[in-house]
This record gives structure tokens, C-alpha cells and sequence, in this order.
């Protein structure tokens, strides 16, 4: 049987490409039996793109760092590689239209906030500021900001946390922890 094939893809700084195995996005798709074939990493600092393979476990994952999410060069890229679904893990992209189409069941992420009513940046401080409750949504893209279908809503409490930045941590945290499995649910066509 033929396995879907997954690409993540992050606005991410590594100085070596061997750190994507010790960041929690990365790690928790890879510690799963998800077929990770293609990792993309957008590091808006980078000169050029810069295509390579690693082997991790039994398998060979093709990483294409590029400065450019929505260039010829990551269409191709994606093309080639034919992924099944597209997981974004960070950054504040938006994705053009012919890359949207390119994976079979889409791009999904995660956003710190409730959809649709939170949209946008600075949702967290808007959630507690009209002292609402604070969820993170993970959604397939469209050609909307923070549109398109909704697979999952969690709360996250903040009630006791002290600053905004450790509100968004929390937000971060459980986003890298519930992905994985929404990509499977949403690959065995569970949800």
C-alpha cells in the first residue's frame, strides 16, 4: 500500500540543517509513521536556495532552503516531490495560489487563535483583551488569511501565565504536539 506522503514547511534560522532533528515541529512528525518526504525552510537571510538529502531513520528527506516561499524554485520543488498534504510550522507566509494547489488535501497550520473570529496577528492579546476564551485552530489555507476549513479548535488556558510571550509559548507548544496527529487524521480521512 502506498503510504501519503507529507512536506513540512517553516520560516525557520538554522546554522546547521542537522538542527531540524532537535526542533519540536520537526521532531514530532519525525517520531512518527508519518512518510515525511520533503522538508521546506524559508530563511529569509539565505543567498540562494539550497537543495539537499539527509537520512534519518530508514528513510532519505529531501530539504530545500530557499529565501522565497512562493518562487519558481519551491514550485518545482514541490512538483517534483508531489506531496499528499503540506504542513506549515511557522512563520508568517502567505502562500500564492499555484503553490496552495499543488498537495492533494492542501496546506494545513496551526493559528493562535479561535477561527473564524480571531484572525490575523496579535490574536492572543485580542482574545485577552475582550477577555474571551483562547484557542489555537488548526486549518487548511486558502487564498484568505486564516480562512478555509477548520479541523480542530483546543482551548489553552492563560488565566495564570504572566506575560504574552509565555501565552504564545504555550500556544506553540501544543500546536507542535497536536499536528502530527490531525495530519493523520486528516490523511486516514477521519476527520
Amino acid at each position: 500500500m502506498k503510504s501519503n506522503k507529507v512536506c513540512l514547511i517553516g520560516n525557520y534560522k538554522f546554522k546547521n540543517i542537522e538542527d531540524i532533528f532537535h526542533f519540536d515541529f520537526f521532531k514530532n512528525f519525525l517520531q512518527t509513521s508519518l512518510d515525511v518526504d520533503c522538508i521546506i525552510i524559508k530563511n529569509s537571510e539565505a543567498d540562494n536556495q539550497i537543495e539537499k538529502t539527509i537520512e534519518f531513520k530508514s528513510s532519505k528527506i529531501n530539504i530545500l532552503t530557499t529565501n522565497k516561499i512562493n518562487d519558481k524554485i519551491t514550485k518545482n520543488f514541490l512538483l517534483n516531490k508531489n506531496p499528499d498534504i503540506c504542513v506549515y510550522g511557522g512563520g508568517r507566509d502567505i502562500f500564492s495560489k499555484e503553490i496552495l494547489k499543488i498537495p492533494r488535501l492542501g496546506i494545513i497550520g496551526c493559528h493562535f487563535g479561535e477561527l473564524p473570529y480571531f484572525k490575523g496577528l496579535d490574536t492572543v492579546e485580542w482574545t485577552i483583551y475582550y477577555n474571551k476564551n483562547l484557542h489555537i485552530s488548526i486549518h487548511q489555507f486558502d487564498e484568505e488569511i486564516d480562512n478555509g476549513p477548520i479541523y480542530l479548535k483546543e482551548k489553552i488556558e492563560y488565566k495564570k501565565v504572566k506575560t504574552f510571550n509565555d501565552v504564545r509559548n504555550n500556544c506553540n507548544l501544543k500546536c507542535m504536539q497536536i499536528l502530527p496527529k490531525v495530519t493523520q487524521k486528516i490523511l486516514n480521512n477521519e476527520i
